[in-house]
């Protein structure tokens, strides 16, 4: 299976560029790329593009490749950078590797160049993986920073005591006080054998066990270590260091769930008995979840951001056509409105009323969009005449293209009424009767059947048109994804992103089926 990347290719030759690609595609790479030839045009790029290698000519009119490599370190970019020269100097590669290339070929042997892109963009991942896991290691650590010394210090009271009192009694007498009342867990094994002597109520309780199903029990044969091998690993240093200290160690309870605890290991050795392994625990659960919630919240936040950045160019995009479209409006009004007749003055005001309709419903389309992404949508559920709002839809879609859509509407009896979010249904028919209409040859007949399925109202909406490569299907749900056959019909990727959260958002499920050229077929569910 091929390996899709994005490859920025700095090189003054058409010959040698497709000579690249080829080399790349024979060794397992599709590249979306791009030529460049000048340094002014690798920093637009740097700045205004994401690109997982750079692959850069050595020998390049007014400038080289190594130029091309300073101005990208220069720009502080982790991207991967590949040299290729017609012959590679040992000296040109000491340099090039200095500067920070990560490899160098010679043209015409560059048999190396798809493993190494490979190789380069998996060592770049896992750089940024390791950097953003040590910032959060970071944070995890200073909450539990207190946590542990507390734990430390309460771990060396007990250990002196057990190490220090010679009778055998008293030291019965003064570890049993501290055993059982200690808010540390706990356990006492024999080595030969890995039976449970003892344990503490603290670990009882984390383990959700009785006492009498523990003791005189091996630990394997109670299944409450995860990690067995873990166990022996921990004991075998126990032997070689004073003492094994904030080690993370799951534990099995009682009804199955797993919990997470920080556990340090003591070795007790006697003169003519086997020796003993204490295990001190404190439950880590809390302090594992926020780990991850923390690791999640890192993850949203980069996908809001890049969210965010998708929402302003296109707004950017959206609302600039529209608004040249009013200015120009405007000033024709201005400019003429004395000298024209009432007819052209009403087409232009017109003009102004349409496009200010539609900045309002794209307006409102994002703001929904929005408050659904960020939860802090409400639904309003209430009683609709679905064929009087289907066919209001529809005129609206007539009207914005200028005609009359051939859509037929058929609803079952049972279904003339239905429960929902009047908004939330809109938009989800707005757009994929807007779609049909916009994706099928102009004339042609878009169907649409709403019936009761189970305890569902099951609505199907078909057209004839150019249909959707099979490839796209998996991600046509996705915010701003646009099947790879609409060609020049406009569009941003967003509405079937808020059909599938609208319908989401009442319980729903949402399917397609298409066939290439032949139409498609949209079928959604909502609870009745």
């Amino acid at each position: 299976m091929s390996m899709f990347i994005k490859a920025l290719i700095i090189e003054d030759s058409e010959i040698d560029t497709k000579l690249i690609i080829n080399e790349m595609k024979l060794g397992g790479l599709e590249a979306d790329f791009k030529r460049v030839d000048s340094l002014p045009k690798i920093r637009e790029e740097l700045i205004n593009n994401q690109w997982d290698v750079i692959i850069a000519d050595y020998l390049l009119s007014g400038f080289n490749g190594l130029d091309a490599l300073k101005l990208v370190k220069s720009m502080n970019c982790d991207t991967p950078f590949m040299l290729v020269s017609g012959a590679v100097e040992e000296s040109l590669i000491v340099e090039a590797m200095k500067s920070g290339a990560n490899d160098c070929f010679i043209k015409g042997k560059l048999l190396r160049l798809a493993p190494a892109i490979m190789r380069a963009i998996e060592e770049t991942d896992l750089r940024k993986k390791q950097k953003q896991y040590d910032e959060l290691e970071k944070k995890v650590e200073e909450r539990t920073s207190l946590l542990i010394k507390a734990n430390e210090q309460l771990q060396r009271e007990i250990n002196e005591r057990i190490l220090t009192e010679k009778q055998l009694k008293k030291t019965e007498l003064h570890f049993k006080k501290i055993f059982e009342f200690s808010p540390i867990g706990i356990s006492i094994s024999r080595m030969t054998d890995r039976i449970i002597i003892d344990i503490n109520n603290s670990f009882l309780k984390l383990l959700g066990y009785e006492k009498e199903e523990i003791i005189g029990k091996d630990v394997e044969e109670l299944n409450i270590w995860v990690d067995m091998e873990l166990r022996e690993r921990l004991i075998e240093r126990a032997f070689e260091l004073p003492s094994v200290k904030s080690n993370e160690v799951r534990f099995r309870k009682k009804n199955g769930e797993i919990i997470y605890t920080l556990m340090n290991v003591e070795l007790i050795v006697f003169e003519e008995d086997s020796p003993w392994i204490i295990f001190m625990v404190n439950d880590n659960t809390d302090r594992a979840k926020a780990h991850l919630e923390l690791a999640n919240a890192l993850n949203t936040q980069t996908q809001l951001n890049a969210l965010k950045t998708k929402f302003i160019s296109m707004i950017s995009h959206e609302f600039r056509t529209p608004l040249t479209t009013i200015m120009l409006s405007t000033d024709l009004l201005k400019r003429y409105s004395d000298k024209w007749e009432e007819s052209e003055k009403n087409k232009h005001f017109q003009r102004i009323q349409d496009t200010i309709l539609k900045m309002t419903q794209s307006m409102e389309q994002i703001l929904i969009f929005s408050k659904i992404e960020s939860g802090k949508f409400e639904l309003h559920i209430e009683n609709i005449d679905l064929y009087g709002f289907a066919s209001s839809i529809i005129e609206d879609i007539g009207f914005n293209y200028g005609n009359d859509p051939s859509i037929n509407i058929s609803v079952d009896e049972d279904c003339y009424e239905i429960n929902a979010d009047e908004n939330l249904l809109g938009l989800i028919l707005t757009n994929l009767l807007n779609n049909a209409v916009k994706y099928s040859p102009k004339g042609t007949l878009i169907d649409m059947k709403v019936y009761t399925e189970n305890d569902n109202v099951k609505f199907v909406i078909s057209d004839n048109g150019i249909g959707i490569p099979s490839d796209d299907i998996p991600n046509l749900f996705k915010t701003f994804y646009r099947a790879s056959n609409v060609g020049p019909i406009d569009g941003y990727g967003l509405g079937l992103s808020i059909v599938r959260k609208c319908v989401t958002e009442h319980g729903g499920n949402i399917n397609v089926e298409s066939k290439l050229g032949l139409g498609t077929i949209f079928t959604f569910t909502l609870p009745k």
